[in-house]
């Protein structure tokens, strides 16, 4: 796969990502993963990385899921199964490590995701 550049990265957009050198309870490997960095900082160049958030399709039972579990519809990931958005792991990545796309998140998925994280960074919005 080409290089891909910060500036043609999407937020909502779901790519396999490469999450190697992982440690601990961390992803690793070819991983989907969900873009939330603003289109404009993005299109910006300011920065050489961008922030992603993990998913798995490891989907807990219904009877076991919590109110923070964000799962997200297999028709909007591009992937065979539902996911679940893995938000408390979120980094920031380089471009070279994204492979390829393979769909796009309504917003109306991704706004739980911004919110619990903006909780978790002690914004109460």
């Amino acid at each position: 796969t080409a290089s891909v550049r910060v500036e043609e990265l999407k937020r909502g957009e779901v790519w396999f990502v490469r999450l190697n050198r992982s440690v601990g309870a961390e992803t690793w490997t070819l991983t989907p993963c969900l873009i939330l960095q603003m289109d404009e900082i993005n299109q910006s160049g300011m920065f050489e990385t961008v922030l992603v958030v993990p998913l798995t399709t490891k989907v807990p039972p219904t009877e076991n899921r919590t109110e923070f579990d964000v799962i997200l519809p297999a028709d909007e990931t591009g992937l065979a199964r539902e996911t679940i958005a893995l938000w408390p792991l979120l980094r920031a990545v380089t471009p070279e490590r994204f492979q390829n796309r393979t769909g796009m998140v309504s917003p109306e998925q991704l706004q739980p995701i911004v919110q619990y994280i903006a909780q978790l960074m002690g914004h109460n919005s």
